[in-house]
């Protein structure tokens, strides 16, 4: 069967366990009702959360937790990659080095950080110097493409003003990756303002009313894109579900920390051999598979 990923070897791409073997202790997980599938059909596995927050509240043991569920994810059922999506640190500019040498270092995957409104530079700060790539960047593997797009500006420390995406340069990022088989986009706002379409608070023009036509034209772009696959959202921590628009999912993922908020947890993306996908939020305090979906890929006669 062929590999969706083609030019992509997962085996090289996890970093796996000493003796070799990922999802030895494979706990059963549900979907639908059914048993998720077995690990060796899985071509890429991915998880995207954020809203850790660190600094507020239990963000010692919350930390903590987090590297320990991704590890536990890498060993039980296979992690390519990690999304951390906003909001990572609280109004601060002096936490990211303790976040990264106590806790984030320990993590066994590769890991990409997503700017949130709460995640202050200093002046003489860069995105890049802190997480080593900046604040839009892309990640292209095979015949799959996931794009972080910022949805904050440089050293702006209002944690009110959101902001849409840099619109022309997801443009020009979105064309280069038209000829892969799924793109995945991970921001941290929602584009668009609360009560359009019944979509949640907290999005663009929450605050400033005047910014929500700039955060529509960002959703136009991405629906009027085909092989955008879905969309995932942090920010609003009340929310871990799915919202449609144009054709597109997009997902939110509840929250990792802080004090308010629905059940903790992080979302998984799963792609399959047979060319299928699936996505669902997962609680590790309660064990449980919440909010899944089918995800729709591109045709492989593309």
């Amino acid at each position: 069967m062929k590999n969706l990923l083609s030019q992509f070897d997962r085996r090289e791409f996890l970093l796996v366990t000493t003796s070799g073997v990922v999802g030895a202790m494979l706990p059963y997980r549900l979907f639908a009702g059914r048993v998720l599938a077995d690990t060796d059909e899985i071509v890429a596995r991915f998880a995207v959360g954020g809203d850790l927050h660190f600094g507020q509240g239990e963000f010692e043991q919350n930390s903590t937790n987090l590297v320990d569920w991704m590890n536990r994810e890498r060993d039980q059922r296979g992690l390519d990659m990690f999304f951390l999506n906003g909001d990572i640190v609280h109004d601060t500019t002096d936490q990211y080095l303790p976040l990264k040498e106590r806790y984030l270092s320990k993590l066994q995957m590769p890991m990409w950080a997503v700017k949130g409104n709460h995640d202050f530079l200093a002046k003489e700060q860069t995105w890049n110097d802190i997480w080593e790539h900046p604040e839009n960047h892309v990640i292209r593997q095979g015949d799959f493409s996931w794009i972080i797009a910022d949805t904050s500006r440089a050293d702006n420390q209002d944690s009110t003003d959101y902001t849409a995406a840099d619109l022309e340069w997801l443009t020009k990022n979105l064309e280069e990756q038209q000829n892969q088989r799924g793109v995945f986009i991970i921001m941290h706002i929602a584009q668009r303002r609360e009560g359009i379409d019944n979509w949640p608070k907290f999005g663009v023009g929450h605050s400033r009313p005047e910014r929500a036509p700039e955060g529509e034209q960002v959703m136009q772009l991405i629906e009027s894109t085909p092989n955008v696959v879905a969309v995932f959202h942090g920010h609003n921590h009340n929310e871990r579900g799915r919202y449609l628009s144009g054709g597109k999912p997009y997902f939110f993922c509840s929250r990792l920390g802080h004090t308010w908020g629905n059940t903790i947890g992080y979302r998984i993306v799963e792609i399959y051999q047979g060319g299928t996908a699936k996505t669902y939020q997962y609680d590790p305090n309660a064990d449980a598979v919440l909010e899944a979906h089918e995800l729709n890929l591109k045709s492989q006669n593309h």
